[in-house]
């Protein structure tokens, strides 16, 4: 009986730690569909900012953008902090460099709880890992994209 007692009270310690991590949606927002192999659909107009631009139209503008580039680079770096059952930092950094057909991408997060990894290539076909010390596995750009869905 006294173990059961115990065994409740450490399931509602559990789930009020749980609830607490838990904050309320500000707002509904519509996701954003991607666009996979489409040809750009905004043309920049004279006159034309982001002042005067739908905020949902905001991404695909910078899509359009990057898509009309022979080369470019971005790179990103951040952290995160999150709250499930413990407090912890998130960090994460994503390059992509690309120069005609050929492009270089990393994705990294980093925590105590989750770690991700992604590094490719792209050019005649796809290298790419998952894990920063093992070898690179070649593949094609459908094999690719049928295991990443990109």
């Amino acid at each position: 009986m006294f173990l059961q007692k115990i065994l409740k009270s450490l399931l509602v310690i559990i789930l009020l730690l749980s609830v607490s991590g838990c904050k309320k949606k500000q707002e509904s927002v519509e996701p954003l569909t991607p666009r996979q192999n489409e040809e750009p659909q905004y043309e920049k107009q004279a006159g034309t900012t982001l002042d005067n631009v739908e905020a949902s139209d905001v991404p695909f503008l910078i899509q359009d953008a990057i898509y009309n580039k022979e080369a470019y680079e971005s790179e990103t770096s951040g952290q995160t902090v999150a709250k499930v059952l413990i407090k912890y930092t998130q960090k994460i950094k994503a390059i992509i460099y690309k120069n005609g057909k050929n492009a270089y991408l990393l994705n990294e997060s980093n925590s105590t709880l989750v770690n991700a990894y992604l590094e490719c290539y792209f050019g005649e076909a796809v290298r790419y890992r998952e894990k920063n010390n093992e070898a690179y596995k070649s593949v094609s750009y459908d094999d690719y994209q049928a295991l990443y869905g990109i």
